[in-house]
């Protein structure tokens, strides 16, 4: 039977969870809270702290630096997860271009949330697609 929690649902969504177990699945969603944002909020600012990660369930942000757009982020990937694992200053601004569905989870949870299998592999597909990117664009 499946689970009617609904952050289980939104975990469910992601590409890299959809095979685990419910129970495993509440478990992860113990983590995260679920947030809702409408075009136009500012999720980060260039240059900010990192105190929160989010994944992208549902929508589109766009990403900019030094004032000019980078790059569109949706669902599976996170934001502001470079910033919590270095513990730098925020390396871009990031605005909700349509309605977000997200999951925010603090720094401190954020590493308990990384030890899952499924996590970590959602992090490093998005690292690796950032890499790639950049190496492209500096190219």
């Amino acid at each position: 039977m499946r689970s009617k929690d609904p952050t289980v649902a939104l975990l469910r969504c992601l590409p890299t969870l959809g095979g685990y177990p419910d129970n495993e699945l509440a478990n992860l969603a113990a983590l995260l809270d679920p947030l809702t944002v409408e075009p136009g909020t500012i999720l980060m600012e260039e240059g900010g702290h990192a105190t929160d990660v989010f994944i992208i369930v549902e929508g589109l942000a766009v990403v900019s630096r030094r004032g000019r757009p980078v790059a569109k982020l949706g669902p599976g990937e996170f934001l502001s997860e470079m910033g919590v694992l270095d513990l730098a200053s925020r390396s871009a601004r990031v605005v909700a271009e349509t309605r977000m569905r997200l999951l925010k989870t603090d720094a401190r949870r954020f590493f308990t949330l990384a030890d899952h299998a499924g996590i970590a592999r959602a992090l490093a597909i998005a690292l690796a697609k950032r890499l790639r990117f950049a190496e492209a664009a500096s190219g």
